[in-house]
């Protein structure tokens, strides 16, 4: 009997980061493929996946057991997992070159990370940020 390969490669479906797994056509291999917590079929990919984890590798391992993995997945940054879970936030910037300054209008939830700018200050009259226009600031 021949030993099973299944080739790992890093796939971005549905918004997040995934391990997707490919191997050839075997319904023995499939089957003990479907036993993996959380694995999902992609019709678009033609392939089994699993959601990113750190111990991917391991975690295949262990439960595949007699299987040899081909890992071309690399190690994806902490700040791409789950790219879905993140939040985007409008920022509208207006530069007065003649003043030398930055008008900005955020959400309040920037207004922390706004406040640790060059010279920033709250304009309340035209509800906006305004900083210093530096290179520090950009």
């Amino acid at each position: 009997m021949s030993v099973s390969v299944i080739t790992l490669k890093n796939l971005e479906h549905r918004g997040s980061s995934r391990i997707a797994l490919f191997f050839d056509y075997d319904t023995t291999l499939i089957s003990s493929v479907k036993k993996i917590e959380g694995i999902r079929w992609s019709q678009s990919n033609k392939c089994w996946y699993i959601s990113y984890r750190p111990d991917y590798l391991e975690y295949l391992q262990h439960t595949l057991v007699d299987i040899q993995f081909n890992n071309l997945a690399e190690r994806i940054p902490k700040g791409l997992i789950n790219k879905g879970s993140l939040k985007r936030y409008r920022i509208d910037i207006m530069h007065n070159e003649e003043d030398k300054l930055l008008y900005i209008k955020v959400p309040f939830a920037l207004k922390e990370k706004i406040r640790k700018l060059d010279g920033a200050r709250w304009h309340s009259e035209s509800k906006l940020w305004v900083a210093y226009a530096h290179p520090a600031n950009f």
